[in-house]
């Protein structure tokens, strides 16, 4: 029956069945097929690609044997380094993780027969340690690169000891062949021995007298010291060479000099020309200043003219600025003679819509409408937060007045009008006041028309 084509359903059926491990002994390594039983096994051995393979493993079989053994040791070893690197472990074990992977060397396709075999050549080849139980062979990897790295740093070692102690050696040589010869001199503690008036002198030049009684006042020791010499001869020779170049800068500009002496002298034709050259240029420049000078003369008399007339509007708008002043004073004066000055303060009245300005409040930014003021705190009250069914209270000081547009009814909070409506007609942002028309209680009739602070209105809702 010929093979199913790649695709096909049948094709697939066989895919699905060869999933998963099947026997090994109806594997065939040559071809790479796995068969699910004897016959299919043996079919497979009789088909022409089988026997194709066959020829090609009869003309060099020792070749592809090593090559699946290698490659099988390989594939072993690493699972021993990686997974089992410090573990004494079944080499059973190991070989049935290593076939798992449907895609592995099977051992058949190998020198070694049975896993046994394999094991002993592990034993023998040193890759790993191997002991026989009444469960089976077990394994120990040996790390071959740690046992490397262990005898390089054991050779350093020995390197570095073995030159010191030649080292050693050859200092002890010396020393015994000066004893021989007499001329070594073992060092011994003296103390300095000298007279009461004898100076010592310590020097860098080695005396020639060897011995140390003798020192203090030997003739053939140096009093002088070499490099206090040295330092002196190194003055000596700055200083000559600090004079030499003074010299020559002397000599410089004692020339310069008399270059400069040696110039010709001008002459008095020239010296006319010189100064009738001059007097032109000063005609020239002349009618140019006389011309500048007009001009800044008109300039600033028409800035002192501007600036008078500046002034006279100033004076004529602060006059006027002040008697408005006066008189918002004067209505809020006679407003808060009649009442305390606490009542005065206290500008929060039912109905009227305000805004939280408090940034630590929970409704802050959000306005509404005050609905009722504490019987024992006038300065606090329950607010109705707008747009919603949720109240909150607050203290007047963590709130502030709604200011409607121009056209719209507010409510006085202080002063003479204390709660009369009104009709806002300006508003000036700049200085926080409002133009209010103050309304009759009872009618529409205008009373009044005042300036009043944002915090003296307030926008309102009807009840």
């Amino acid at each position: 029956m010929p093979r199913a084509e790649p695709g096909t359903p049948k094709w697939l059926a066989n895919k699905m069945k060869a999933k998963g491990l099947q026997k090994l002994k109806w594997y065939c390594q040559m071809c790479e097929k796995q068969c699910r039983d004897e016959n299919g096994f043996k079919c497979h051995r009789l088909s022409e690609t089988h026997q194709r393979q066959m020829q090609i493993f009869c003309q060099d079989a020792n070749k592809f044997m090593d090559e699946y053994s290698s490659m099988f040791e390989k594939e072993f070893m690493r699972l021993m380094k990686t997974k089992y690197c410090r573990a004494r472990i079944l080499a059973n074990t190991v070989y049935t993780n290593m076939i798992s992977d449907k895609t592995h060397i099977h051992m058949n396709a190998t020198v070694w027969v049975t896993l046994t075999d394999f094991v002993l050549y592990l034993g023998k080849t040193g890759k790993c340690k191997i002991e026989q139980t009444e469960r089976g062979w077990y394994l120990e990897y040996i790390d071959r690169e740690k046992i490397e790295r262990e005898k390089a740093f054991n050779k350093k070692k020995k390197i570095e000891y073995s030159y010191e102690e030649m080292k050693e050696k050859k200092i002890n040589q010396v020393i015994e062949e000066a004893k021989k010869t007499g001329q070594f001199i073992q060092s011994e503690y003296t103390g300095i021995e000298k007279k009461n008036d004898d100076k010592i002198i310590i020097s860098s030049v080695k005396p020639t007298n060897t011995n140390p009684s003798t020192i203090g006042h030997n003739d053939h020791v140096p009093k002088s010291n070499i490099f206090l010499d040295i330092l002196k001869k190194n003055k000596i020779k700055n200083t000559n060479d600090q004079l030499k170049s003074e010299n020559i800068k002397k000599e410089e500009k004692l020339s310069k000099d008399k270059t400069q002496n040696k110039k010709r002298p001008i002459s008095s034709l020239e010296l006319l020309i010189m100064e009738n050259e001059e007097k032109k240029k000063l005609k020239n420049l002349l009618p140019n200043l006389n011309k500048n000078i007009k001009d800044n003369n008109s300039k600033t008399e028409h800035t002192h003219s501007i600036a008078k007339q500046v002034n006279e509007r100033d004076e004529k708008g602060g006059k006027n600025k002040k008697r408005e002043k006066d008189e918002k004073s004067e209505d809020y004066e006679k407003g808060g003679k009649d009442e305390k000055s606490e009542d005065y303060d206290t500008w929060i009245t039912k109905n009227i819509i305000v805004k939280i300005v408090d940034k630590n409040h929970k409704y802050y930014k959000s306005k509404g409408v005050i609905i009722s003021i504490s019987s024992t705190e006038k300065n606090k009250c329950e607010i109705k937060i707008k747009n919603t069914t949720k109240y909150t209270l607050a203290y007047q000081n963590q709130i502030q007045t709604v200011i409607p547009q121009i056209g719209r009814m507010v409510l006085i909070l202080k002063g003479r009008y204390k709660g009369l409506k009104g009709k806002i007609k300006k508003i000036s942002e700049d200085e926080d006041y409002a133009v209010v028309s103050v309304l009759h209680k009872n009618s529409d009739e205008i009373i009044a028309e005042k300036g009043m602070p944002f915090d003296d209105i307030s926008k309102f809702q009807e009840e």
